[in-house]
């Protein structure tokens, strides 16, 4: 064990003899006598050398004295698999496991030499020599940069692959199936190669002794995979081998201990220790590491004033105040200025940070917005919200945050309408202009992707899933800012002198917690997956999608009231044309390459009736009311009871308006039959313009008298027949809901007029 006591501490006394500082410096091991300036002070001041020479001066000393030293002679290495003695070095060196001189060197025993990692000393920095450049040294059994092991390896498999094509003859597997001729050639390649192997073999069975390797192992090695093997038997140094480099690394450090003596005269010393104002006693053999310390503070004072003056200026900088303004992009692309005022710090100029600021006076009833961009207006540039924190100018320039609504579900067919609209029923909803690619073009949308995304959206507001969200987000957070921590300069000297155990732990505990409210947050998901039934079918203009399933009504809802759309990410999983690979699980850092654009604007998602349900319109300024119950197909009646303020049909539609069945008028007229839609529209107030159906072919009609007219009837006119071109002759004229019905005067029967 180390003595405890600290190795850079002195107690200062007054400086009384010139000599003082060279008999002090000798009883430490150095000499300050030579008068040579090959090597400057500083060279002299290797901490790690400088307590390995006090070590062993405290353990003659202890010697010397007949007392039993505490101290650990530094000559003596230890093993690596030492456990215990490993322990005790790092508790005395936190950096003793980077220097091999602390171990003994370890030799190849049978699992590394099978394995081919015969070159435990190649490409690390104890290899002194080579790496006085600062190059680490590459592996020397190499292959275009794929080492000895990997390389053996794949040649051992391929031998075999060879071997089976050429020797065995089995029908129905493409191996084993060549044509003759074929697997001639591949058996006279093999037999040369494995005669080459064969001399190398002798010659490696004849070297494995040499290297205390055995000869076995390395022969039928060698024969197997051939010079790959005698490669790596090559680079395992003999004992003699060993020991020159041994006896080099000796002579190397002896010639710095050497150098240690020679640098500046000893008055030049006395007057650098007298300057910086140190005084010693003699005893104190480790003064010459403080005043190496102090004169490289002195050094740096400079260096550490730049350095505080760049950071006071960064810190100006990032505190300067940008003045921003919210504007609305407009659905026409019109930029709508003029709102709220606002300065904030240029360290807190983040995307986060704009998008929560202009959603701050959004309600829940409304789509939430999407900042696009910062304007300039004063020079007509765009700033994009990443770029904002650097490339925007404090003073007087104020920028435009421009908006957009993230997009919500729209209505459409009957449900449009100025006035007020209630539908309960089934549903279909058409995604219109969705990318069909990633934003980086090398993923290609599927019906899986944008079967995840809608779930996703739908269930983005429920409670369970919104806390581990939040979890999950704070827990990421945390987690760089203790991994940033973790490399910075000043917590890793803290960390090493601490073995990394504060930070280390923390990071681990952060990262399983991460993990845990991930799998629940997978699991919270998974079971929406399992209950939300989707069919969607691809179209040439977008995708249809239908909800089924016992909860179609309540995965319904969630969907309509997400406002946000473009908010929710999609992610592309298809392949593009030319890649390879399926992919099936999107992590964080391939999020971008797989992430779809789904700016405000460019998709548009439409709601509509289909199937059975239930629809109510009304108009309170004109009293207007429409009731229908039955099924509707694509946002159109299809089936059912249409009941308004003038009739109530039972029957077909057609195109949402009456084609075959029963009309009864409210002045107690009912037309039973057939009905046409005619080219002309008509404009309504509580939806889409329409086409107004008239009686067409074998109608019957009622009057409220009692009277009955059965007739062929075109476009709402009587006739002979439906395909008759000539205009009837008038007799007499109804009002059918407010055109005039003509009917034929040589009609056997002729309505009376009411």
């Amino acid at each position: 064990m180390y003595d405890e006591e600290d190795l850079t501490a002195f107690t200062p006394v007054a400086l009384e003899e010139d000599g003082r500082i060279a008999a002090a410096a000798g009883r430490a091991g150095f000499d300050l006598g030579a008068n040579n300036d090959e090597t400057a002070l500083e060279d002299i001041f290797d901490s790690r050398e400088f307590l390995a020479r006090k070590r062993e001066k405290q353990a003659e000393d202890d010697e010397r004295a007949g007392r039993p030293s505490s101290a650990v002679p530094t000559r003596k290495k230890i093993k690596r698999s030492d456990v215990e003695a490993y322990t005790k070095l790092l508790e005395m060196d936190p950096l003793a496991d980077e220097d091999s001189s602390y171990f003994e060197e370890e030799g190849v025993d049978f699992i590394s030499a099978l394995l081919g990692d015969v070159e435990p000393g190649v490409g690390t920095e104890s290899d002194e020599n080579t790496n006085k450049s600062g190059k680490r040294v590459l592996k020397k059994t190499s292959f275009l940069g794929i080492g000895s092991g990997p390389l053996q390896v794949g040649h051992f498999f391929g031998a075999l692959s060879a071997v089976l094509m050429a020797f065995v003859e089995y029908p129905g597997f493409p191996l084993t199936n060549l044509p003759d001729p074929l697997r001639g050639a591949l058996q006279g390649g093999l037999a040369t190669v494995y005669a080459i192997n064969a001399v190398l073999a002798v010659l490696a069975f004849l070297s494995a002794s040499e290297r205390n390797q055995s000869p076995a192992l390395w022969g039928a090695k060698t024969f197997a995979v051939g010079a790959i093997a005698y490669d790596q038997l090559m680079q395992i140094p003999t004992p003699g081998e060993a020991a020159e480099k041994r006896r080099r690394e000796e002579e190397a450090a002896r010639l710095r201990r050497g150098r240690r003596g020679r640098g500046k005269s000893s008055k030049e010393n006395e007057f650098i220790v007298m300057e910086l104002g140190l005084r010693m006693k003699d005893r104190d053999s480790d003064f010459l590491s403080t005043v190496a310390e102090q004169r490289n503070l002195a050094k740096a004072a400079s260096s550490e004033a730049a350095k505080a003056r760049q950071k006071d200026n960064k810190r100006a900088f990032f505190n300067e105040k940008i003045l921003l303004r919210h504007s609305f992009l407009a659905s026409s692309g019109e930029k709508k200025i003029g709102g709220e005022k606002w300065t904030v710090p240029r360290n807190r100029l983040t995307p986060e940070l704009l998008q929560e600021a202009v959603n701050r006076g959004v309600g829940d009833d409304l789509s939430p917005l999407v900042v696009q961009h910062l304007f300039d207006a004063t020079t007509n540039t765009v700033i994009s919200t990443s770029d904002a924190r650097t490339q925007c100018r404090s003073g007087d320039v104020c920028y435009d945050v421009i908006s957009s609504p993230a997009g919500s579900v729209e209505d459409g067919g009957v449900l449009t309408s100025d006035g007020e609209v209630y539908y309960n029923g089934d549903v279909v909803f058409f995604l219109y202009d969705l990318p069909e690619h990633s934003a980086e073009g090398s993923h290609v949308t599927t019906v899986n992707d944008v079967n995840r995304w809608l779930v996703d959206g739908a269930i983005a507001s429920l409670e369970p899933v919104r806390i581990l969200v939040d979890q999950q987000n704070r827990l990421q957070s945390a987690l760089q800012q203790l991994e940033r921590r973790a490399i910075s300069g000043a917590e890793l000297t803290k960390a090493r002198e601490t073995r990394f155990e504060d930070i280390v732990n923390e990071i681990e505990e952060k990262k399983k917690r991460l993990v845990e409210t991930t799998r629940a947050l997978g699991e919270e998901k998974a079971k929406h997956y399992r209950h939300c039934k989707l069919e969607i079918r691809k179209l040439e203009s977008g995708y249809e999608v239908k909800l089924r399933g016992k909860k179609k009504l309540y995965y319904t809802s969630l969907v309509i009231d997400q406002k946000g759309w473009s908010l929710v990410p999609l992610f592309a999983t298809g392949q593009a044309k030319g890649a390879q690979g399926k992919c099936s699980l999107i992590l964080d850092a391939d999020a971008r390459q797989h992430s779809v654009d789904l700016r405000p604007g460019s998709f548009k998602i439409e709601r509509l009736p289909d199937g059975f349900g239930v629809l109510e319109m009304y108009s309170p300024g004109n009293a207007q009311q429409i009731l229908f119950n039955g099924n509707f197909i694509n946002g159109h009646y299809l089936n059912g009871t249409l009941r308004t303020d003038a009739f109530t049909f039972q029957g077909l539609f057609q195109d949402g308006q009456p084609s075959k069945g029963r009309c009864s008028y409210a002045d107690g007229t009912v037309v039973e039959g057939g009905f046409a839609l005619p080219e002309a529209r008509i404009q309504s107030q509580l939806g889409p313009d329409y086409r107004r159906t008239s009686p067409h072919g074998r109608v019957n009609i009622r009057f409220k008298g009692g009277l009955e007219y059965n007739c062929n009837m075109k476009n709402g006119r009587a006739c002979k027949d439906t395909e008759s071109t000539e205009e009837p002759m008038l007799h007499r004229s109804i009002m059918f809901r407010g055109e005039r019905l003509y009917f034929d005067k040589k009609a056997e029967r002729e309505p009376e007029d009411l």
